[in-house]
């Protein structure tokens, strides 16, 4: 689930990032002289901090000109110059991606889809031919691998072509929507065009996919589609009779400009189909909001990740918030978004499916991602960087990411590293064993989420840039004691801290399903072009 303009989102943070991109230009342009090491950190004088686990097996990488993580932004692979180093086997050990956890509720197994658009929509023939097929499509096949209750079934399947309809009305200037119970003027109009035949009768497998034009607010609980901090699209449920019907809301919001001159524009029937591949998947995956494929919500580890993305559904995880469109793929001519894979993240490689043919992945893992801390205190971790094929080094970042205005709520430091305005930086390869010390500097417990939030941030920049983040999050121990938590009781307690956190939490903030409207607050790469 992902709101808009979420933990990528303050501007302050956004000046802070800009920094670190700034400094990851500088440095990530130049590659190590003969003899040095290539992990030798770029900013101390006394030589490398970093610790390179090798096999000792001589390979090639390329420079920084090298491939990125397959995105629209990669750069293509025949097209590298090559440099002999020594390297680990790919991908390094690492820490293991978060797994989505099936809740026990329904499924879409062979979903329907009902393409709903109003008088004069101007993209109402493609999206009639998109929703006709894209239940049915090579991305659907391997978006919707894996997720199945269990071994035996059932699992979410292909669907049938799907149906259109194209209203003779305009649509009202304004709707409300919720997640948490209140009033729903989508659904009260939902609900009357299924009673009086307008939309086609569901059954179990039906989603309603509405378009509403960007002239129109779509009010989710308290954010607005198409604005800054809003949405561009989610999904939800309502009960008709003893039935739960799955829809969807896309908004044709007008995207904003791509962050870098070399991320090509995206117009806005790229962005309605991006969003509602996204919502369709997590529909299908998790119609009934959190009971399908979500994060676990007793899993210490997942928490940071499902704060990051404000969400936690198999389309939030893989939002490109750097704005780089690397979540972006194509089914025909569509543009569609790629979405989590529990496979793939079991294997310690890409976890966002499809990818690239030749596409190299590459990330850095903490060990521990989740904390309880005093408020002044420190704790230290490592941290792993990997790659799924070997590549150029790139420019690893410790930040803050706390939901807030200024981000001040962490700070970090990493050994042979250099701190900067943007973090602390250090320069890493596939391999690169690096130490990690985060500081708790004030009581969290008063954000939405009740934690801080960071980011271990890995940039590679060349003749294109790509950039990754793993999550971790800090809870304060005076929280922790308000919960019943003790602070020094280990994984189980920390899983116990999420879930009571989880449950207060939910009282105050919108778990809902939906991608965000991207601005220059939640996506850092923005502020490399500020003046």
């Amino acid at each position: 689930m992902i709101l808009e303009g979420d933990k990528l989102a303050c501007s302050t943070a956004a000046v802070r990032i800009a920094a670190f991109f700034l400094a990851a230009l500088v440095f990530g342009c130049s590659s190590p002289a003969p003899g040095v090491s290539p992990v030798a950190d770029a900013f101390a004088p006394d030589g490398p901090k970093v610790t390179r686990l090798t096999d000792g097996a001589q390979t090639t990488l390329p420079s920084d000109d090298g491939p990125s993580d397959g995105g629209a932004n990669a750069a293509p692979t025949d097209a590298i110059a090559m440099e002999a180093r020594v390297v680990s086997p790919v991908p390094a050990a690492h820490a293991p991606f978060p797994q989505l956890v099936y809740g026990g509720g329904p499924l879409l197994t062979a979903p329907k889809i009902v393409t709903v658009v109003f008088a004069g929509d101007p993209f109402a023939s493609d999206l009639q031919a998109f929703g006709q097929s894209i239940a049915s499509s090579p991305w659907w096949d391997s978006v919707r691998a894996g997720y199945c209750a269990s071994d035996a079934g059932p699992c979410v399947g292909q669907g049938p072509p799907g149906t259109f309809v194209q209203l003779t009305t305009s649509p009202d200037a304004a709707y409300t929507d919720s997640v948490q119970g209140a009033s729903s003027s989508v659904q009260g109009w939902l609900s009357r065009a299924i009673a009086t035949a307008t939309l086609p009768a569901p059954d179990a497998n039906t989603l309603y996919v509405v378009y509403f034009p960007s002239t129109t607010t779509v009010t989710l609980d308290n954010y607005k589609s198409c604005v800054r901090g809003g949405f561009g699209g989610y999904h939800n449920s309502m009960m008709m009779g003893l039935r739960d019907v799955a829809y969807a809301v896309v908004v044709e919001c007008t995207p904003l400009p791509p962050p870098l001159p070399s991320v090509p524009a995206t117009s806005v029937l790229q962005n309605a189909t991006l969003s509602a591949s996204h919502e369709i998947l997590e529909a299908a995956t998790d119609p009934v909001r959190g009971t399908g494929f979500v994060l676990g919500s007793t899993d210490w580890s997942s928490w940071p990740w499902a704060d990051l993305t404000v969400g936690g559904e198999a389309g939030d995880l893989c939002v490109d918030g750097f704005g780089l469109n690397q979540d972006q793929t194509t089914s025909g001519r569509f543009t569609v978004q790629r979405t989590w894979s529990n496979a793939q993240a079991a294997s310690g490689l890409d976890p966002c499916t499809p990818t690239s043919t030749g596409s190299v992945y590459f990330n850095a893992a903490p060990t521990r991602s989740f904390f309880v801390l005093d408020v002044g205190a420190s704790a230290t971790f490592d941290v792993d960087a990997f790659s799924s094929a070997p590549m150029a080094d790139w420019t690893l970042a410790a930040q803050d990411f706390s939901h807030s205005t200024p981000p001040s709520y962490l700070s970090f430091s990493i050994a042979g590293g250099r701190l900067t305005d943007g973090g602390a930086l250090i320069r890493v390869n596939n391999g690169s064993k690096v130490q990690v010390t985060v500081t708790l500097l004030k009581d969290p417990s008063g954000l939405d989420t009740y934690v801080a939030d960071g980011a271990i941030t890995s940039v590679h920049y060349g003749r294109t840039v790509a950039a990754q983040v793993w999550p971790i999050a800090v809870m304060s121990s005076a929280f922790a004691s308000d919960a019943g938590i003790d602070a020094g009781a280990g994984a189980r307690s920390l899983a116990r801290a999420h879930f009571l956190a989880t449950e207060v939490r939910a009282t105050k903030t919108i778990r809902s399903s939906s991608r965000r409207y991207r601005d220059d607050r939640d996506t850092p790469v923005h502020a490399l072009l500020a003046p």
